[in-house]
């Protein structure tokens, strides 16, 4: 029996300095669906992104992980 956590959707991000791309998987193949893009100019911040594009999409936030990455000095 697989609980209500292991089935909800996981979320996929890249959010840079212009656009955040999302995504949700819902099974183990990992295929991406409802791909979207939001103008980082349009949030406060990356939550608030992601607080909106969960919410277009009627999921919770059961379940994320969030890597970030930023300029290198080199």
């Amino acid at each position: 029996m697989t609980n209500a956590t292991e089935q909800a959707p996981k979320l996929v991000a890249d959010i840079g300095g212009t656009n955040a791309r999302f995504a949700l998987i819902f099974d183990d193949l990992g295929k991406p669906m409802h791909e979207h893009l939001l103008s980082c100019i349009d949030f406060t911040g990356p939550v608030a992104a992601i607080e909106h594009y969960l919410g277009s999409k009627k999921q919770s936030k059961k379940r994320r992980c969030h890597a970030h990455s930023g300029a290198s000095n080199r």
